[in-house]
């Protein structure tokens, strides 16, 4: 006979480990939550019972109901334990189903909610990884998984044609190149695992891959022709938002070649020289953008560092992501000898002292001093 609903949740609290917020913990959540309150204060009790009324019959109150009786009859204990499910997992159901939907309920703004499903896209992709990597990646886990990620990718698309209908196209843009980011990342990671681990793990992977590389060329598609369609401005304004571009681009530049030198010794070799060669392109598209800047082509300027922007986040993802593997994808880069070279078909990186001070790939680029000036 199978168990009833009630026995399997009953089942799932008893065996899950029981978990307390320290007092510290409580105390922020209160702070947090009576901030919410002023905040959003109630129109008028009328109208707050007769909305609260309506609300209990919709399906968004049955899920918030689940997920606060799950938390008063088990203390907690179900979603401490949930965050760190991965697909496949028992509890996996309860954190994509229940904790997630219930945190989504918290976002009001077309830019929030977008936000909170390029994070979802991410969260998902990194389980996917993990699980992957660990060889437990079945046909059942990489169908769920799969299916999560192709809803979490169509509701960012479609939160970024709302902010469009809305006329706000630069953060439509903005997000659409958050999203193209981390698909081109993520690829990338998943493409290694699919090589490099067990024959399970692989067939999991490969239909995700398949997918996301699908999606990703739709995704740059859609960012190039919003870039061409943005409304006409003022070269002074357009001045201001390049400057503002520029900077992030230079700081984030530099963060990045510090970030990806500190990983060298937790990722791959061919991790480690994507990054080097990807930082040569960064390196061109902000020298360009600056060209862009002296002639007064500001809107080119814009996507120049835009571009500049998009691939450091990628660095940054796919270099985090493989790092944070439990599993190593190959043998990873040996801090061997101060002067290291890599190399890359044709290419050729100098390594002195942890210091870029050189680079050329496929006899076309070649950067003197360090990467990032």
């Amino acid at each position: 006979m199978e168990p009833t609903i009630e026995q399997q949740l009953k089942e799932i609290i008893q065996s899950s480990p029981k978990e307390a917020l320290l007092p510290e913990e409580k105390a922020a959540m209160k702070s947090h939550l009576l901030h919410f309150m002023q905040q959003h204060p109630l129109v008028t009790p009328v109208a707050a019972r007769f909305a609260w009324f309506g609300f209990t019959k919709t399906p968004a109150f049955r899920v918030v109901s689940l997920a606060a009786m799950a938390l008063l009859v088990g203390g907690g204990s179900i979603a401490f334990a949930a965050q760190n499910a991965l697909p496949g997992d028992r509890l996996y159901g309860f954190k994509t189903g229940v904790t997630e939907k219930v945190l989504a309920w918290t976002m009001f703004s077309e830019q929030a909610k977008a936000s909170y499903d390029l994070n979802l896209v991410q969260l998902r992709f990194q389980e996917t990884e993990q699980a992957a990597s660990e060889n437990r990646l079945n046909a059942e886990a990489s169908v769920q998984v799969n299916a999560l990620l192709n809803r979490h990718i169509a509701d960012a698309k479609q939160r970024i044609e709302h902010l469009k209908q809305g006329q706000t196209v630069a953060e439509a843009i903005q997000i659409n190149s958050d999203l193209e980011a981390s698909l081109n990342a993520n690829a990338r990671v998943l493409d290694k695992i699919a090589n490099d681990r067990g024959a399970v793990s692989s067939a999991g992977v490969k239909p995700i891959l398949k997918d996301v590389k699908d999606t990703v060329s739709k995704v740059k598609q859609s960012r190039k022709s919003d870039e061409l369609d943005v409304p006409l401005q003022s070269s002074a304004v357009l001045a201001t938002q390049v400057a503002a571009k520029a900077n992030e681009a230079d700081a984030l530049a530099e963060k990045t070649s510090r970030f990806l030198l500190n990983r060298q010794g937790q990722v791959s070799v061919d991790t480690y020289v994507k990054g080097q060669a990807d930082l040569v392109l960064v390196n061109q598209d902000i020298a360009s953008g600056k060209a862009n800047v002296q002639l007064e082509n500001y809107q080119d300027g814009l996507i120049n560092y835009q571009d500049a922007l998009r691939t450091l986040q990628e660095i940054n993802i796919y270099v985090s992501n493989e790092s944070k593997l439990k599993v190593k994808l190959n043998q990873p880069a040996n801090d061997t000898d101060e002067d290291t070279m890599l190399k890359q078909g044709a290419g050729v990186i100098h390594i002195d002292n942890n210091e870029v001070r050189g680079v050329q790939i496929n006899n076309q680029v070649k950067v003197g001093g360090s990467l990032l000036k």
